[in-house]
């Protein structure tokens, strides 16, 4: 048991000798050694504003951690993706992806390609124009940000671009 009692969802990460288990809100995440008898090497406690839970839909849920390049990513709910150091659960970097205040919460699992994590943002049913984000595994820099949409019509779908900064 995680000591939360809300919907898990998502799968546990084994890398190597290591299973990486993560919580609902308010999103911990522990790394149980399996040649030990799942003996808890760390835990990792988020300090997130409970306010957020309000605006989560679908229960206060998170659907998995990411690994690369030594790191575990962790998309918190609300909005801070966490990069941890997947032998000692030290913090190496944070970025605010999404903001709560206007609806825009996480829930998805952070994706490791090449040199990028990405992620993006929930909130639809409040209005928010969601994006999908690539953040720099190095340092979580923001690498780019994309927001397409896709109207269908009677001859053919049109895309738009907007820049990173919208």
């Amino acid at each position: 048991a995680t000591g939360v009692n809300r919907g898990h969802e998502g799968a546990p990460l084994v890398i190597g000798n290591m299973m990486y288990v993560h919580t609902a809100f308010p999103n911990n995440v522990y790394a149980l050694d399996l040649n030990d008898n799942q003996k808890i090497v760390w835990s990792y406690f988020p300090k997130q504003d409970p306010s957020v839970q309000a605006v989560l839909c679908c229960d206060n849920v998170n659907r998995g951690l990411g690994f690369g390049d030594g790191k575990i990513f962790l998309q918190q709910n609300d909005g801070m993706l966490v990069a941890l150091d997947a032998k000692t659960g030290k913090k190496v970097w944070d970025v605010k992806n999404t903001d709560p205040k206007v609806g825009a919460t996480n829930t998805n699992a952070p994706q490791v390609i090449k040199d990028k994590v990405l992620t993006g943002c929930s909130g639809a049913e409040f209005g928010v124009r969601c994006f999908i984000a690539a953040y720099n595994l190095k340092d979580g820099s923001l690498a780019w940000k994309d927001r397409k949409s896709t109207r269908l019509n009677s001859s053919h779908s049109q895309q738009s671009r907007m820049p990173s900064s919208a």
